[in-house]
């Protein structure tokens, strides 16, 4: 309106009307009132950016902060006037605390992006396996190498989840510590809530972590080969020979050997939640001896239970396939049933022509 008003008043003056004394004041001080009004709209442009800045999840814990800077521009709405003395002062006091806040905004941006999400978002990817489609293993290596694998990202996962609740406090803390003019507090409820959102956020991260492991070694174990052997896109998982065991042909390790393997495996991924532990229920540190772990909420999830009962029966469907491919070597059984001498003397008491000479070695020609 001030702009306005100087505008027209030039232009009452450019036509030789006769303006008021107050009018003329105005125009006098034109500079000084555009100087303020491009201040005050500045410092208004100013407020909307930084309180954009806010982490919706934090905005309830900086309702006194936000209020407390409403309060610093309120003077400037319901008292101040383009006449006053004290505008210079007033846009100090904006800028100040607009400073003061951004900062403290950017810094609880700052832990909340790089210790807290980044941190969950870390434990959500991690795999408790590790499950190369280069590589196949014998029985040995692969419990060798899962228990490994398992251990050492299980104790990754425990300095992050506490890393991530550490982070938590000091987001509190420095919102709590940071000085206000007014008498407001933080809400109480507005801590515990963002206290348990972030809780339920670790607990979901571990749970899909423990989800995405399971389901890794399940497609794995159901990997194939390619197209008539020569494009293979997986190597197989487990290195296995074919034995004779006289009288019989058998795989070393067995499926029950390989089966048992899994099971191992797979329990080893479940029990990696016994290790991690859950928040306290409210900010205040509780010890560990006091709080229970997240395993009771994962072996609790039917997701969990579903997959775990999936390879627990993982090579079940393999058993008729190992055993039907065992069953051809039976067809070279005579290598190993029969007495080679004895077999001899009885052909050659046939009195065998040269069409059953090569009758016969064609059957030795066959094993080959």
């Amino acid at each position: 309106e001030i702009l306005q008003l100087i505008r027209e008043t030039k232009l009452l003056q450019r036509s030789n009307v006769d303006i008021p004394d107050n009018a003329r004041m105005v125009l006098v001080q034109e500079d000084k009132f555009k100087s303020y009004f491009n201040q005050l709209s500045f410092a208004l442009r100013e407020y909307e950016r930084v309180v954009d800045l806010v982490n919706p999840a934090v905005r309830p814990l900086l309702t006194p902060h936000l209020n407390d800077l409403d309060a610093k521009i309120m003077p400037g709405m319901v008292l101040l006037t383009w006449q006053s003395m004290n505008i210079d002062s007033y846009l100090q006091r904006i800028h100040a605390g607009l400073s003061r806040f951004e900062e403290l905004v950017r810094r609880v941006n700052d832990i909340l992006e790089n210790r807290v999400e980044q941190n969950l978002k870390s434990i959500s990817k991690a795999l408790l396996v590790e499950l190369p489609s280069d590589e196949s293993f014998t029985l040995e290596q692969f419990v060798t190498v899962q228990e490994k694998t398992t251990k050492g990202k299980t104790a990754m996962l425990d300095l992050k989840n506490e890393e991530v609740e550490r982070a938590l406090r000091d987001v509190m803390h420095l919102i709590s510590a940071y000085p206000l003019e007014t008498e407001e507090t933080i809400p109480r409820h507005a801590m515990f809530e963002l206290w348990t959102m972030y809780s339920n956020k670790a607990y979901m991260s571990i749970l899909r972590c423990t989800k995405q492991s399971f389901f890794a070694l399940k497609k794995r174990l159901a990997a194939r080969g390619g197209i008539a052997g020569l494009l293979y896109v997986e190597k197989p998982f487990f290195n296995v020979d074919i034995e004779l065991s006289l009288p019989l042909v058998t795989m070393n390790p067995s499926l029950d050997e390989i089966q048992g393997a899994i099971n191992r495996c797979a329990l080893n991924i479940l029990r990696c939640s016994k290790s991690i532990y859950q928040w306290a229920p409210t900010p205040v540190p509780v010890p560990r001896t006091d709080r229970e772990t997240f395993h009771r909420l994962i072996a609790g999830d039917y997701q969990i239970v579903a997959v775990c009962l999936m390879l627990t029966g993982a090579v079940e469907g393999t058993k008729k396939q190992v055993h039907d491919y065992l069953l051809t070597f039976m067809n070279y059984d005579f290598l190993w049933k029969e007495d080679r001498q004895n077999t001899y003397k009885w052909f050659a008491q046939t009195k065998p022509t040269i069409e059953d000479f090569e009758r016969e070695l064609q059957k030795y020609v066959e094993v080959e």
